[in-house]
């Protein structure tokens, strides 16, 4: 027997047809079974040539006894629980777009082997005469085979998927229901069409801007959670019920690298601030190109400082005043919001919380450490003033835009385009909304008996339905425009660049401040103490005076105003950046999915459902019916196109 036939003989397993990721298609098995990924033809073979019989010849006969004590069922529960596995992470996790990694919705490994045991599959060969293997087996494939398969480390979000909290409820309510349990299945994966399709979309982005790094903006701004950390900052010698708390903002910017940006207790996270750090990166791309982005991608999740009117707002200015030809704003759905900001941000804030910083140098210099080893360069910013924006843009602004960022109503995509000049768009720029950023999707709707329109509706309470993604406001959505897209600005803002308003500070800014400032010096008593002086020093350039106003402040530091990003274009009406010219490059096409007929209860079409000062009465955001003459229109003209015929019927 050859060397490889050994090898193979003693540990490795191959399952033709299939491959466990792009570059492998054998599995690793335990040992204890000798005959892994060999026929029963093949064993027999090779015990004839090993086996001799008293005489020192090869035996001519190996009997069936034989080959049986040779046969280990293990084999085969090995086979099993690898094919279970496979199959689980292609069907039910989550999918990071970047690489290979999938994310179990199971909050404990033993959750993961506990729904293996009880899947009918493996039900049904333990009926049969094959075992399922233990936990330790099941670990050891697991870590071998299946290294992408990975545990969401427990984080604290307020934005739950309602969907998902209510599938996961019915499947472990559903008892040893097997049939009721493949039903919460089929809408788990139903479902994962639509997160997944917002993923991949937002994958798209990402590379199409990497593939253009001088001529395309690429931003994902959230607030880190810096919840229980404050500063002075002992590590795990102490914690401090004083100190100062620092609002962190992290811009993860494509082929760039991260930015954070801090605040101190004078401001709390807000609308104005996610806009400030908006305008600077806009300033930072242009200080780095020489010239304003052509096309700019912002990724935002749900909280109310990012999904608001004011961002709407600005993106429109900027496309008005020519920083950008095009811009897309997107927001990934409730509950499914993580994305590679989300892995930075979490590794800085697992990194510093164990490390000591006594002051505000030492933290900037240690957040700047914490992605010292890997490829993503982390810079830090220091924020002491806002401003006021949404005082800025108010008077120029559609006072009536409402009902886009709640529940049902939710429009996850906007786009802002420069346009040729024309009457129907007073600042050349044309504004329009859309569900969700893949062009098709299937959305989920809670349902009653009697309303549900499927067998899985009526038994799980969730239909699912597939939709065509289109633009809004369409030619026919507001009377007396018989154009695509609105506008949300009727003038541009036009004001002294110097006098950009700024927004007070918090009320109780100062007070909290003085309190930090006292603890410090009973802390440290000694004046002439490195960490106290620090402090010292920091205070007197940044505690609020007076009655902890920001104009006291300025006035009693003898400061100039302030002076906002961006404020040189965006401030004067007669000031525009000259990118007019420049070829429009065009967003990337999302992918199309592609569905499980027997799983869809019917069409759902996206309506418009956004209010403005144009359309005061709105049609409802989503239209759900099997017999509709609009959603019947959208789905023969989908159909008739030959390369988007509805005959797929696998996911991804």
């Amino acid at each position: 027997m050859s060397k490889d036939v050994v090898d193979q003989f003693s540990c490795t397993i191959k399952l033709s047809g299939s491959n466990l990721t792009s570059n492998s298609s054998y599995y690793y098995v335990p040992q204890i079974n000798p005959t892994n990924g060999l026929s029963h033809a093949a064993v027999r073979n090779i015990l004839r040539e090993s086996v001799i019989d008293s005489d020192g010849k090869p035996v001519s006969h190996i009997s069936n006894n034989m080959m049986h004590s040779v046969l280990n069922p293990m084999e085969k529960s090995t086979m099993m629980c690898c094919a279970w596995l496979r199959d689980y992470c292609s069907r039910f996790t989550d999918q990071d777009p970047t690489n290979e990694d999938c994310f179990s919705p199971m909050d404990s490994k033993k959750d993961v082997y506990r729904e293996y045991k009880e899947s009918s599959n493996i039900l049904l060969a333990a009926a049969t005469g094959i075992p399922d293997v233990g936990l330790q087996t099941f670990l050891l494939l697991w870590r071998k085979n299946f290294p992408h398969l990975k545990l969401r480390k427990s984080c604290n979000i307020c934005g739950k998927c309602e969907i998902c909290s209510r599938i996961d409820e019915g499947s472990k309510n559903s008892g040893n229901c097997e049939a009721l349990k493949e039903m919460y299945r089929n809408c788990k994966l139903c479902h994962r069409v639509l997160y997944m399709g917002e993923r991949k979309a937002a994958a798209d982005r990402l590379l199409h801007a990497l593939a253009h790094p001088t001529e395309i903006l690429h931003i994902d701004i959230d607030i880190m959670d810096s919840q229980g950390l404050s500063l002075p900052h002992a590590g795990k010698q102490n914690q401090f019920k004083t100190g100062i708390k620092s609002v962190l903002i992290g811009a993860l910017v494509a082929g760039v690298g991260a930015t954070l940006y801090r605040t101190i207790d004078t401001y709390s996270k807000s609308k104005d601030l996610i806009v400030q750090v908006l305008l600077l990166q806009v300033d930072e791309f242009m200080a780095r190109n020489g010239k304003p982005p052509t096309l700019i991608y912002i990724n935002v999740d749900g909280g109310s400082e990012n999904a608001n009117t004011l961002m709407l707002f600005m993106c429109e200015l900027l496309v008005a005043k020519g920083l950008s030809l095009s811009i897309i704003y997107t927001r990934l759905p409730t509950g499914h919001t993580h994305n590679g900001g989300d892995g930075i941000f979490g590794l800085i804030k697992m990194q510093i919380r164990s490390r000591p910083m006594w002051t505000w140098e030492v933290f900037k210099e240690i957040l700047e450490e914490t992605l010292g080893n890997t490829a993503v360069k982390l810079t830090v910013t220091d924020i002491f003033f806002v401003f006021d924006y949404e005082a800025f843009m108010k008077p120029y602004a559609d006072t009536k835009l409402a009902s886009f960022a709640k529940l049902e109503d939710t429009m996850h995509q906007w786009k802002f385009e420069r346009c040729e000049n024309n009457h129907h768009y007073p600042l050349n720029v044309i504004t329009m909304y859309r569900a969700f950023a893949a062009d098709e999707t299937i959305v989920t709707k809670f349902v009653s008996q009697e309303e549900a329109k499927s067998s899985l509706g009526r038994q799980t309470g969730m239909d699912h339905y597939l939709m065509q993604v289109k633009w809004y406001p369409d030619r026919s959505s507001i009377e007396n425009r018989p154009v695509q897209g609105f506008y949300l600005l009727h003038d541009l803002p036009n004001i002294d660049p110097t006098l950009m308003p700024l927004k007070e500070f918090n009320v109780k800014g100062r007070e909290d401040l003085l309190s930090v400032l006292d603890f410090i010096r009973n802390k440290w008593p000694d004046a002439s103490d490195s960490t106290r002086m620090s402090w010292e020093l920091f205070f007197s350039a940044h505690l609020p005076v007076g009655n902890g106003s920001v104009g006291d402040f300025i006035h009693e530091k003898g400061l100039r105003h302030p002076t906002s990003p961006m404020c040189k274009y965006l401030a004067r009406r007669d000031v525009v950046c000259g990118l007019m010219e420049r070829k429009v490059i065009s967003p990337m096409v999302s992918r199309r999915i592609e569905y499980m007929p027997e799983v869809l209860a019917g069409v759902a079409v996206a309506m418009p459902s956004v209010t403005t000062e144009f359309d005061k009465n709105f049609l409802p955001p989503r239209l759900y019916a099997e017999a509709d003459p609009i959603a019947n229109a959208v789905v023969e003209e989908y159909c008739s196109s030959e390369s988007h015929g509805l005959v797929q019927y696998c996911l991804f």
